[in-house]
């Protein structure tokens, strides 16, 4: 009697085992699943564009208060070229 149940005991440790090993990679492969819809949805995509229009807005708003040089030179006179 007891080496039945052992047996029985054995086999029910193993599907269980083999279960949440099933289960593991089921999460595994839902999760990649929804990170794949989440990477290639049109929707999202569109979206994540307008908050890199926005950024970059910002960054150009910001570029536009710092102070600018420009230089500028005009020749007066001829001589500078001649020997």
């Amino acid at each position: 009697m007891m080496k039945y149940l052992l047996i029985i005991t054995l086999a029910v440790l193993s599907s269980a085992a083999a279960a949440d090993t099933a289960l593991a990679g089921s999460r595994q492969g839902l999760v990649a699943a929804l990170r794949a819809a989440i990477e290639h949805h049109p929707a999202l995509k569109g979206k994540q564009a307008e908050v890199d229009a926005q950024s970059y807005s910002i960054d150009s708003s910001k570029a536009r208060r710092l102070p600018s040089v420009r230089f500028r030179g005009n020749n007066l006179d001829d001589d500078l070229y001649q020997n």
